[in-house]
């Protein structure tokens, strides 16, 4: 099976991204002593892990 064409906005960030690095960097801020903030941010995860593979190893903690 053929992988899917990704984007070019892989490799071209519109004004003022940064085009050199990161420019799918993104943070998610939660309280980690709120049960429903912890059950968000995990739901979020997940989703992100299925929808966007390809980005998966930058998600990993580490």
């Amino acid at each position: 099976m053929e992988s899917p064409k990704l984007s070019s906005a892989y490799h071209v960030f519109p004004d003022p991204i940064d085009k050199e690095d990161h420019g799918f960097d993104f943070h998610v801020y939660f309280v980690q002593t709120a049960p429903d903030q912890v059950a968000l941010a995990r739901d979020l995860y997940a989703r992100v892990k299925a929808e966007f593979p390809e980005v998966m190893s930058l998600l990993e903690p580490g």
